[in-house]
Parts: structure tokens; C-alpha cells; sequence
């Protein structure tokens, strides 16, 4: 074992010791490379200094390793909110010359940060730790520029040169596989495009200044994919060497185009695009980078490719600044967004790999999904039904072969929670058997009005006992109404699987009880869920078994797979319902197949007051832009997809407000 010298002992002691400073000091040296030893010794002793003195104990947490930590939610478009374009234009027309940046200006990226497009170059070029070399190369030519000239002004072909030093990447098929990239992911930034379009036409004189890598002739075509008429010049630093970083840029527009004119940048660059140039004597219009503006609320627990496609569909769309969707839109967007689409794609596997006739997407928490479904995949709406059930019907027609989860779900729920007995036996449906029972007990004085406590659960449990049989047969009429239902829905399928949210998989199981031993369907059905039961509460053994043989399936979480977010989710402090919020529908809740004189089945008349409509008019946008994503096949892990829900956990107070203004119900109604 080689002997530690002083230096490696001092080195692990003042940055490796303690991983959030590891964590900092890396990245200072990664983005400060030019800043000298001397500066990055302070850096760290500086970060010591606060850890171990000033007990800064945010400086323990590496936040690559555990970047949520300390997030919570917001209505984060109201919070972002900056000017209408129309008003900026009118302020911008009194300048006689107005510069506009490019990337993550007029243009932006579909990617959360400009490197990440380096994975995709890693996969086109099948080059291992692409996007590192990539960003290494650029480093060092950059330095060598400015060893050689004074300037860090290199273009793409000089990053390519060093690049193939490093790689051996042959670098007219690397510069053309980036070039290829930029185009793919690059898309016009709304805010501008009108905005441009209007002061072209007033005759202003329009420019282009950007601190970038990609000269003239690429920055033109760019801008004409996206849609901008030619603007007048174009100051690329890499063709002038020249830089708006420094300054001199801004100063050679000025010796051009005439010092007497009233110039105005427009960029995102607070140092680059607005201090510099007002240094320069041009006006500055700081432009919010999206990234930035929404850096502070995206959840980050993500696989980084899925986090680049996520943030960049969030934060391209919401703070951009011509959006301003409502908190129910936002709701779904960010947190059920990502959720639904990564489940259609589990459902979707699902249906390949088992050969899948009929995907039955369960009421109401199917609603969404099956639109969403359909819109990612559709090929296959002659697969997708949607299915009337719901916890009621369910454990009513399976009465029969379930009476410990209908005693359960009818009665034991509900004993001490502020229900009143004449309100037991309508959710039952046996009204008719009301007064009955009261005589029977009639020592008891009970009235159709008095409380369901503890005792009278008692006698009623006695009563169900005694009189059975004549409960469940209640329901056959229904049974045999849902019987026709279903085998319309099937028609001659062999296999089928039943979408629902979760919890102990009830829906599907159920379900599947009745086409085994109910209906005797020549039909397998399987079960696929959001989540199972998690190990905070009395159900976690519920479905072991059916989720290890393959009965039920579970996205989100199980007891076998992503059991951080398993024993995180808690039942009790609202999370099932929560989950429920992001499918949830404006459509009444299914009671059972009980026609009326109109041949329509029972629904219940009352809604939740969520504004449904909204949330899944948030999530379907989200799936949309999803889908024209680059890298839309990328699949979403359940537990990348827990990631932004996860964050609605860690803010409960929201999430309170959330459940009482929706008023979702917990029990069997």
C-alpha cells in the first residue's frame, strides 16, 4: 500500500473530509479555472472556515447527491413574472440600434444546460464520457487562446482540434454531429419572436451580439430554423475575438456603426449582456434566463438526462414569459406532468412485453392517463377502454366472496369519523333494511340520525352476520349488469390489464376476482398501479404477494423497488391523496350499475371543487411537449418520476391547503 505524503493527507482533510465541500470546491475549480491557486486555496479555507467555525451545516450536504433537500413548492409562474413583450417592444422602439443576444435569448435550448446536449453526442458518436472530454477540450483550447493571444474567443473548430488530440475523434464528423445537435435542440424563444417581427417591420435596426463559439454563418442559420428574418450585422466573438465578457465587443459595434446612435443589449447574461454593456454605454435589458429563474423550484433528485428533458419542457414553458397558467394548471405541469408521462411509458412496456389485448383504464383516476396514453401512443387507442369502477361498485358486487374487505371498507372505516347511521346503510344500499335493525335494537334508542360510534359498529356488525345472504343479494342485479358491461369491453380479449393509482391494489384485484370467480372470463388480468401500499401503516403486507408474482405491478414504488420513496410516502399525512389530486377528473364518481328509468348507470351528483380541468389540462401540455422532445424515448424510472411529487410531501402546509380546498374523500361514500 503506497505511503500518504502530507499533501494527500492535507487534501483529503480540508476537501474530501466532508462531501458538501468536496462538492464546491470541485466545481469552483471547474468553472474558476483561470483563477490561479492562490484563489482557489482561499476559496477552500474560506469553505472550512464556515463549516467548522461558524457551524455552517448546509456545507455537510453534497447537493448532486441529495439536491432536494431543502426545496419546497410554490405557484412559481406568479413569482417569476416579468414584462409583457408588447410593453418592452414600445420601450424598445425609441433606440436607434438594438442588439439582442442569442442562446437562452432569442433562442433557447431544449436542455437544461447547454452541456447537456453532450449526452446526446455521446450516444450519436458511441463515445464513452463524451460530455466531460467535450467540456475539457473547450477548457483547453480557450486557455491556450489565451496564453497565445490574450482572448478565451475560440470557435468550433479550434474546440475540435483539441478535442481530437484528446479523443482521436475524427473532427469533421464530430463538428458535423454537433452542429446537427444544435439544430435539433435549439427552438425561438416566444417571447421574442413577435417582438422581433414587429420592431423589423417598424425599420429598426436590428444586431446580433453573442459571446459564442458557433460563427456567423451557423448563428444565421440557426436563427433562420427558429423562424427570425436576417438581422442586419451579426458580432460573433470567435470571429472577432472580441468579447461582450470583456467588453471590447460592445465597443466595436460603437467604432461601426457610429458612436452617436442610441444603442440597447438585450441578453440574459447579468454580467456579460447587462453590467458590461453599461459600462460600454449602451442601455441593458436583463432578460431572465429560464434556467436560472426556475433553478430554484425544479426537483433535481432526477437521472440527469431526465432531469435535462424535464427542466427544460418546465422552465422553457413557465418562465419563458408569455405564460401564466392558473396553480391548477402549474400543479399538473410540474408535478403530474412528468408522473403520467413516465407511466403511460411503464404501461406502455407492460402491454409490449405481455401481449397485452385490452388496457381497461380504470374511473376516474384513468381519465387522464388514457388521454395521456393515447396522445403518446395512437397506435393503440383500439387497446384502451375506459372502465367504469371505483371503490364502491367494487366492494359492493364482491360482497359475496369478499365480505371481510366489504365490512372493512362499509364499516370499519367508518366507525368514529362523524358518519350518521342512516348514512352507513345508503353506502351500503340496504335502506330497506334501516328500520329493521333499529327495532331490533331497540334498546338502544337508535334513529336514523344517531352517530356510528364504536357500539353501534358493533351491533351492525352482528346484523351483517345474521342476515348475510340477503345483503348481498342487493346486488345481484348489478353483478350481472356489470358482467354485460365488461364482456363488451373485453369482447374477445385474452389478456387485459386494469390502470388504477394504487393503493392495495384493490381496483384491479377485485377486479380480477370478478372475471375469475364471479363472471368466469376466459381473460387474464393483470393489475398495474402508481404506487402500493408503503411501510408507514397497517396495509404494507397487502400486496406482497400479488406484486411478486407479477399479479399487480407497481411504477412509483413497492416494497421491492425504490424503497426510499416506499417508506417515505405516508398514507396519514395525505400523500395518498395527493397522488389522487394529480389524476383527479371533474367527471361524477361511479357508484355502480344500477340503471335508472333512463337506462344510465348510478353516478354520484356530487364534485370534488379541485379544478380538475385545469390539472389535466397542465399535465396533457406537459405531455405534449414531452413527446417533441429530442430524446423523448428516454425512459422515466418511477422513481425519477417521485422526484417532483416528493417535493409536494416536503411541503405540507401546501399540500393541507391543497386536500381542504379539493375536498377529496378518504372513505367509501
Amino acid at each position: 500500500m503506497p505511503i500518504m505524503t502530507f499533501r494527500t493527507k492535507l487534501y483529503n482533510l480540508l476537501v474530501n473530509r466532508v462531501p458538501g465541500i468536496r462538492y464546491r470546491y470541485l466545481n469552483f475549480r471547474e468553472k474558476n479555472q483561470g483563477a490561479g491557486r492562490v484563489h482557489a486555496a482561499s476559496y477552500l479555507f474560506g469553505l472550512n472556515f464556515k463549516y467548522y467555525i461558524l457551524r455552517a451545516s448546509g456545507l455537510k450536504t453534497d447537493p448532486e447527491i441529495d439536491p432536494d433537500i431543502n426545496r419546497t413548492v410554490s405557484y412559481e409562474t406568479q413569482a417569476s413574472k416579468i414584462e409583457d413583450p408588447r410593453e418592452l417592444c414600445e420601450k424598445l422602439k425609441s433606440y436607434d440600434v438594438i442588439s439582442f443576444d442569442v442562446f437562452d435569448t432569442l433562442i433557447l435550448r431544449k436542455a437544461g444546460k447547454p452541456t447537456d446536449l453532450f449526452y446526446s453526442l455521446q450516444g450519436v458518436l458511441n463515445y464513452p464520457n463524451f460530455k466531460r472530454l467535450r467540456t475539457e477540450a473547450e477548457q483547453a483550447a480557450r486557455a491556450r487562446r489565451y496564453e497565445k493571444y490574450g482572448d478565451y474567443e475560440v470557435n468550433l473548430e479550434e474546440i475540435w482540434q483539441k478535442l481530437y488530440q484528446i479523443s482521436g475523434i475524427d473532427v469533421n464528423r464530430g463538428i458535423a454531429a454537433e452542429w446537427e445537435t444544435e439544430l435539433e435542440f435549439c427552438y425561438a424563444n416566444p417571447y421574442f419572436t413577435e417582438l422581433v417581427r414587429e420592431l423589423k417591420a417598424q425599420g429598426k435596426k436590428l444586431i446580433i451580439c453573442s459571446d459564442m463559439y458557433l460563427g456567423e454563418q451557423r448563428i444565421k442559420q440557426l436563427l433562420d430554423n427558429c423562424g427570425y428574418a436576417e438581422f442586419d450585422r451579426y458580432y460573433i466573438s470567435c470571429e472577432s475575438r472580441k468579447s461582450k465578457h470583456k467588453g471590447d465587443l460592445y465597443t466595436l459595434i460603437k467604432n461601426e456603426l457610429g458612436d452617436e446612435k442610441s444603442y440597447i443589449h438585450i441578453g440574459d447574461n447579468s454580467f456579460s449582456d447587462f453590467k458590461q454593456a453599461k459600462n460600454n454605454k449602451f442601455d441593458a435589458y436583463l432578460y431572465p434566463n429560464i434556467n436560472t429563474a426556475g433553478d430554484q423550484w425544479i426537483a433535481k433528485d432526477i437521472s440527469p438526462a431526465v432531469l435535462s428533458v424535464y427542466s427544460s419542457v418546465i422552465n422553457g414553458y413557465l418562465h419563458c414569459g408569455v405564460n401564466h397558467p392558473d396553480k391548477n394548471f402549474e400543479l399538473g405541469f410540474i408535478y403530474g406532468g412528468l408522473f403520467v408521462t413516465g407511466y403511460c411509458q411503464y404501461i406502455h412496456r407492460f402491454v409490449e412485453n405481455n401481449s397485452i389485448d385490452k388496457i381497461l383504464f380504470l374511473a376516474r383516476d384513468g381519465e387522464i392517463l388514457k388521454k395521456a396514453y393515447e396522445h403518446l401512443y395512437p397506435t393503440q387507442k383500439g387497446k384502451c377502454e375506459y372502465a367504469y369502477w371505483s371503490r364502491l361498485s367494487s366492494t359492493k358486487l364482491s360482497a359475496s366472496v369478499l365480505k371481510a374487505h366489504f365490512v372493512e371498507r362499509m364499516v370499519i372505516h367508518k366507525t368514529d369519523q362523524n358518519y350518521k347511521l342512516r348514512s352507513i346503510f345508503a353506502t351500503m344500499e340496504i335502506e330497506d333494511m334501516l328500520d329493521e335493525f333499529i327495532k331490533l335494537y331497540a334498546d338502544k334508542k337508535y334513529t336514523p340520525e344517531s352517530m356510528f360510534d364504536r357500539e353501534c359498529a358493533g351491533r351492525l356488525l352482528e346484523f351483517i352476520d345474521n342476515n348475510w345472504e340477503r345483503i348481498c343479494s342487493h346486488f345481484n342485479d348489478e353483478i350481472e349488469e356489470g358482467k354485460s358491461y365488461y364482456s363488451k369491453l373485453l369482447q374477445d380479449a385474452k389478456t387485459a390489464c386494469a390502470v388504477d393509482v394504487g393503493w392495495v391494489g384493490s381496483g384491479a384485484l377485485i377486479l380480477k376476482k370478478m372475471f375469475d370467480e364471479v363472471w368466469h372470463f376466459d381473460c387474464k388480468l393483470y393489475g398495474l398501479m402508481a404506487g402500493t401500499c408503503s411501510a408507514n401503516g397497517a396495509d404494507r403486507d397487502y400486496t406482497v404477494y400479488e406484486t411478486s408474482n407479477g399479479t399487480l405491478n407497481s411504477y412509483l414504488f413497492s416494497c421491492a423497488h425504490n424503497k426510499d420513496v416506499w417508506k417515505y410516502h405516508d398514507a396519514q399525512k395525505g400523500h395518498n391523496m395527493l397522488v389522487e389530486l394529480l389524476l383527479s377528473s371533474n367527471s361524477p364518481s361511479f357508484r355502480g350499475f344500477k340503471k335508472d328509468e333512463n337506462g344510465n348507470y348510478d353516478f354520484n351528483s356530487e364534485k370534488e371543487r379541485i379544478d380538475a380541468v385545469q390539472i389535466q389540462a397542465g399535465i396533457m401540455k406537459f405531455v405534449e411537449l414531452y413527446s417533441e422532445h429530442p430524446w423523448r424515448d428516454l425512459e422515466i424510472s418511477g422513481r425519477d418520476a417521485a422526484a417532483p411529487i416528493m417535493l409536494l410531501y416536503n411541503s405540507p402546509r401546501y399540500v393541507e391547503k391543497l386536500l381542504s380546498e379539493s375536498e377529496i374523500k378518504a372513505n367509501v361514500e
